[in-house]
């Protein structure tokens, strides 16, 4: 009996601890199955806070990129505002001194796309070989080329660096003569009339027509010029025949100018008479009046050139050139070269010389490195793509 009771026992207890074993094996089971639960449930946690703080951080991108893009709009207007008040025409926007001119901006917002000229004025028997039409740089021109603004004076504008000039003229006869007179100029300039100062350099040639060959009687000149943007004003100061050979009729002169041009109406491109230009000076030698020269005094006197704009290619001028009146008109007749040609009348109140004279003059001056420059050595890569295109 106490076998069979112990045996019993033992089968129960051998029972109990296998019953024990399963019921421990499911809750081992079940915690494995909360704990993958729980992991399962953070990492979705995890994963749905990194899309909610990538979201943000995408909403916050996308608000500064917008209020960069609309501080940047709002400088633009603004710009374009302060520009517009100035005018809208595309002929006549910020002025750069190039030859003698205008750096342009165009009706499509194309920052300084235009250097325009009008040369120097270098003279044999007061006749002025003026250089005129600048190019872009950038683009070839979208615009007609200003024509001449003198006709017997300087500007307070001239070439600067890679700008190069050309010119002649001839008159149907010399003061106080009854031969033709001819006169031909070839120049250059240096540095930069923005940034600091420009210096243009004109080599003369007079006389061509009673003196032989070119450059039997000549001279050198200097013009330094800085254009002032801010206040679209030109200053210059220049010495006329400072080098000389064979001693040419216009001897030397000194010479200060000022520049300055106005919009007019309402600065449409299509408005006739709606740029206003005015160079004044003052200098002595060429610039003297007639009684200073009988006198053999070296007097300084005054001078001034005003020129409208009648049409793209037209300019209507008046000139008082220290001695008498000139008056004349200057065109432009190709859209796409920078070459001007001009006639004038001079000494027509013959307060000077011995009667009214005539000049025709054929100029042209452009940028080295401009697409429309005739010779490509100079240009880069893209200046030769944009050129043919």
């Amino acid at each position: 009996g106490a076998q069979e009771a112990a045996e019993q026992g033992g089968g129960k207890g051998a029972t109990g601890g296998k019953g024990g074993s399963e019921s421990s094996g499911r809750e081992n089971r079940e915690g494995d199955r909360e704990n993958r639960e729980r992991e399962r449930g953070a990492q979705e946690r995890e994963s749905r806070e990194d899309r909610d703080r990538e979201s943000r951080e995408r909403d916050t991108r996308s608000r500064e990129n917008k209020g960069a893009k609309e501080n940047k709009q709002k400088e633009d207007r603004n710009r374009d505002k302060k520009k517009g008040a100035r005018g809208t025409d595309s002929d006549d926007k910020s002025i750069k001194a190039s030859p003698g001119g205008f750096r342009e901006r165009s009706a499509h917002n194309f920052r300084e796309v235009a250097r325009l000229a009008e040369g120097p004025s270098t003279t044999a028997s007061d006749m002025a070989t003026k250089v005129v039409g600048r190019s872009s740089r950038e683009m070839p021109l979208p615009y007609w080329p200003i024509p001449s603004t003198t006709i017997g004076t300087p500007s307070a504008h001239g070439a600067d660096w890679t700008d190069v000039f050309a010119g002649v003229g001839v008159q149907n006869r010399a003061r106080f003569g009854t031969l033709p007179n001819s006169t031909a100029i070839v120049g250059f300039g240096l540095g930069n009339s923005i940034k600091n100062v420009g210096l243009e350099v004109g080599i003369s040639s007079y006389g061509l027509i009673r003196h032989g060959l070119p450059f039997t009687t000549g001279g050198i000149s200097f013009k330094l010029h800085h254009y002032f943007r801010d206040w679209q004003l030109g200053v210059a100061a220049g010495y006329e025949n400072a080098i000389y050979w064979k001693a040419p009729d216009s001897g030397q002169s000194f010479y200060l100018v000022f520049s300055k041009y106005f919009l007019l109406g309402r600065g449409s491109k299509q408005e006739p008479f709606r740029t206003l230009f005015v160079h004044a000076g003052l200098g002595d030698g060429r610039f003297r009046t007639e009684s200073s020269v009988r006198a053999g005094t070296n007097s300084i006197s005054p001078f001034i050139a005003v020129a409208m704009r009648a049409a793209d290619p037209v300019n209507l001028i008046l000139n008082w050139t220290g001695s008498d009146l000139a008056a004349g008109i200057s065109v432009t007749p190709l859209r796409t070269t920078p070459i001007s040609i001009g006639l004038s009348a001079v000494d027509i109140l013959k307060q000077a010389g011995d009667g009214v004279r005539f000049s025709l003059v054929f100029s042209y001056g452009d940028s080295v490195t401009a697409p429309t420059f005739p010779v490509s050595w100079f240009r880069s890569d893209s200046s030769s793509r944009l050129a043919a295109r």
